[in-house]
């Protein structure tokens, strides 16, 4: 061997062993994408409607305090004036009088609850929104 190098020749070959294994991977990886997007998607939803759900209520809150501060408590006022002349004229029972003024009382109570829900309301609202809303009309009506 005077001089010879010897020559060594190397062949090598990678057969996919694990090839099956590395496929499911790769499935399982598009399919969290793809349930990632159908999440996303859902909870679009969802918010939408809990928006459309929380506006509604606010309308029909809006709308009972509308009814009860404009046309049923001012009526019911107005029944417990007449009442209370009637009493002083003798016309009137002590027992129809306090039943005009519960009456008020119960209008006024409901008046000031239905206030308060549309307030609740507003905040849902602008708790999903993420931003402040204006409301309706004042909270407190000016004495």
């Amino acid at each position: 061997d005077d001089g010879k190098d010897p020559v060594i020749a190397m062949v090598s070959v990678n057969l996919p062993i694990w090839w099956d294994k590395l496929a499911a991977g790769v499935r399982e990886a598009r399919n969290r994408r793809v349930a990632v997007r159908h999440r996303k998607v859902e909870l679009a939803n969802s918010l939408g409607a809990k928006v459309k759900m929380a506006a509604y209520r606010y309308r029909d809150a809006e709308r009972k305090f509308r009814l009860y501060r404009d046309t049923l408590s001012p009526k019911a006022l107005e029944a417990y004036d007449a009442t209370v002349a009637g009493y002083r004229a003798g016309k009137i029972t002590f027992g129809e009088l306090v039943a005009a003024e519960r009456l008020l009382l119960d209008f006024q109570l409901i008046e000031e609850r239905s206030r308060a829900d549309r307030a609740q309301h507003l905040a849902v609202l602008e708790m999903l929104t993420g931003g402040e809303l204006p409301p309706a009309e004042p909270a407190a009506k000016p004495d």
